[in-house]
């Protein structure tokens, strides 16, 4: 009997070990797992945290792309209202350049038709770099040095004069020209000389009865030779020792400007 009751307590104590055994296991294994949940769960915050962050920052640049993109619309349509504007003006000032050209254009015309009952008497009317010349079938022409307007050519002053006379809205720019032989010094030089001849015709023209308001003298000097090629020659040197006779259009109704 007394060693069946040895017995029972040694299997109990086996039994207790065993099962304190499997239980101190049970733990380590719950331990790990535990300790594996928290890394897993502080690794799953982590990314979270990060995605957090990740999306505050798309946030922030997502208002600010709207912000930019508003600024961008804003300037858009003022660049198109300043576009259009600028379009208006460019249209407007297009069709008055059209206007003015055509009035131009008329003005000449108009020019021109004074002179067609003339052309019998030597005077014309040519366009030439952008100015209206009155040509005489025969130029003004000087000898070398002298202002002296030469009798052959009154008769062509005198119809020059009637023409203005006929057309008081008719204005001219007698200019005077000269070759390009210089003056001994102190004899003078060739400004006062081209002046001198375009007032030796303007007073040729009063004369024959031109009003003085219609006419302005000017001198040129040597420098608007019509001969270029050789100046210094005898031939070239002729044909720049002259007056010419240029209209002077009055354009305060032709370009006059809107405020």
């Amino acid at each position: 009997m007394r060693k069946s009751v040895n017995g029972l307590i040694l299997l109990a104590a086996l039994a207790l070990t065993f099962s304190s055994c499997v239980s101190k296991k049970k733990f380590t294994e719950l331990m790990n797992d535990k300790e594996g949940i928290a890394a897993t769960l502080a690794e799953t915050q982590k990314k979270v945290q990060d995605l957090e962050t990740a999306n505050s920052e798309l946030e922030e640049a997502k208002t600010n792309l709207e912000s930019e993109n508003s600024k961008l619309n804003t300037e858009l349509s003022s660049t198109k209202q300043n576009l259009d504007a600028k379009t208006r003006e460019a249209s407007e000032a297009k069709t008055m350049l059209s206007e003015k050209e055509a009035q131009v254009v008329a003005y000449e015309k108009g020019i021109k038709t004074m002179f067609a009952s003339y052309e019998g008497t030597g005077l014309k009317v040519e366009q030439r770099d952008n100015r209206l010349y009155i040509i005489m079938d025969d130029p003004v022409m000087f000898r070398s040095g002298s202002t002296r307007v030469q009798r052959k050519y009154r008769d062509a002053l005198t119809s020059l004069a009637e023409v203005l006379q006929n057309n008081p809205g008719l204005n001219i720019q007698v200019e005077g020209h000269t070759d390009n032989a210089k003056f001994v010094e102190g004899n003078g030089n060739n400004w006062n000389l081209s002046l001198n001849r375009a007032m030796n015709v303007v007073n040729m023209l009063l004369r024959k009865g031109a009003n003085p308001n219609q006419l302005s003298a000017v001198g040129r000097g040597e420098h608007a030779p019509v001969a270029t090629d050789d100046p210094s020659s005898s031939d070239a040197r002729a044909k720049n020792r002259r007056v010419e006779f240029v209209v002077v259009p009055n354009l305060s109704d032709i370009y006059s400007v809107k405020p």
